[in-house]
């Protein structure tokens, strides 16, 4: 049950042997060009508009935090206006069935024969961040989280990114070079970083400060087939919270995109409510 919380953030943000999570190779070179401010926004809002109706990936999944490892397959459908499953199989086997919907998140753990149903408020009481059914869609699709097009972004300064960001940072009064956000109690701060003149989203970082929980999602290998919308094959996130540090990969070998897919969801009569 411990790991089972984290990992459905990733899970709806994405048995045992010890391995580390796969990393995505982030770019390195420095950009060539500053675009305008609109001009990155208009392609964050291009990209979100590349939401398809269905999804299914099949993924290997590795799981790491400060006292677990693990890995396992997942397997991943999604109908993006009103529900997302996840299965996860450790050797052919089922292990965790989960779902997300507008409005709730539940999820059974078919080794101990039990389940659990939550709101959507299921994700802001474990990790201290407000996830609504869309953004969680958003996350395994690789589109930019959260993102409104009307809303205020100011664009950061960054050798390598073009980087768009809910709040501007000012510079420290004490140091030359060093940068943070202004501090505002309770406000999440979420930056997206851009690559191949501002095209390609390849990473998004999401930031509580208040509460000092940091959510770093990565996305690399991207689909080069038009049909898939030049998705992410690979997806990392990395938690980072006060009492903990949870690192997840899925690695995709498999995807479809806007095939129709059955989200069917049940649970046996025999389990128990999961303690």
């Amino acid at each position: 049950m411990r790991w089972s919380n984290s990992y459905l953030l990733v899970v709806f943000f994405a048995m045992l042997v010890s391995c580390s999570p796969k990393v995505v190779q982030l770019s390195n070179k420095e950009k060539n060009d500053k675009l305008k401010t609109t001009m990155l926004v208009n392609k964050l809002d291009s990209l979100n508009k590349t939401k398809p109706v269905y999804f299914y990936g099949r993924a290997s999944t590795v799981y790491h935090d400060n006292k677990n490892d693990y890995s396992f397959k997942t397997s991943i459908k999604i109908q993006t206006d009103s529900a997302a499953t996840a299965l996860i199989t450790y050797a052919g086997l089922p292990i965790i069935n989960s779902i997300a919907t507008l409005d709730s998140v539940k999820f059974q753990n078919k080794r101990t024969k039990c389940y659990s149903e939550n709101s959507i408020d299921f994700f802001k009481d474990a990790f201290g961040y407000p996830f609504e059914f869309e953004n969680i869609v958003q996350l395994l699709l690789g589109l930019p989280i959260t993102f409104v097009k009307d809303s205020e972004y100011f664009q950061l300064s960054d050798n390598v990114y073009h980087v768009l960001s809910t709040r501007r940072k000012i510079k420290v009064k004490t140091t030359e070079h060093d940068y943070v956000f202004n501090d505002s109690e309770g406000e999440i701060i979420i930056s997206y970083f851009l690559v191949d003149n501002g095209n390609a989203l390849e990473k998004i970082e999401i930031e509580n400060p208040y509460d000092k929980v940091k959510v770093i999602v990565s996305y690399g290998n991207r689909s080069k087939d038009p049909a898939t919308f030049n998705f992410p094959k690979l997806i990392t996130a990395k938690i980072i919270t006060e009492n903990n540090k949870i690192d997840v990969s899925l690695s995709f070998d498999n995807m479809e995109v806007n095939q129709v897919q059955e989200i069917n969801y049940f649970v046996p009569a025999s389990y128990d409510i999961c303690k």
